[in-house]
């Protein structure tokens, strides 16, 4: 059965290397994400971690357990985790979302009036709203 899983850490990367550390994850991550059946989307902005994962339940629980252990991340927030009837970053075995993007538009997590399609997102889209404004 299909789970999302969405939480927010802190960073511990430096924000020199920012950057370049995000793109090694997501390098690392789509490789391996794409093997477990995983899809989703990160956001690295102010410091934060904000990421929505999906896949089957045993490969979320695994990942999440993989991301709560990883130095890089302090203070983890699980915000929501649920089964989901179908995926919503079908295509991306790991996209990174900057808060300079559209973000709305640009995720398939919002509707055509910019709200989430599902009210389980709806964290991650007021982050990502604000994220947004911020830029």
């Amino acid at each position: 059965m299909l789970h999302r899983l969405v939480y927010r850490s802190r960073s511990t990367i430096p924000p020199s290397e920012a950057e370049a550390e995000t793109a090694r994850i997501l390098a690392r991550a789509s490789g391996a994400n794409a093997k477990r059946g995983i899809t989703g989307a990160l956001l690295l902005a102010d410091g934060q971690f904000l990421q929505a994962i999906e896949g089957p339940l045993a490969e979320v629980e695994a990942l999440f357990e993989r991301i709560c252990s990883d130095l890089r991340h302090r203070d983890v927030q699980l915000l929501e985790f649920a089964p989901a009837e179908d995926r919503l970053f079908a295509g991306w075995a790991m996209e990174r979302i900057d808060h300079e993007d559209e973000l709305l538009s640009r995720l398939p997590l919002a509707d055509g009036e910019g709200a989430p399609a599902e009210p389980m997102l709806a964290p991650l889209a007021a982050q990502l709203a604000a994220g947004r404004t911020s830029a």
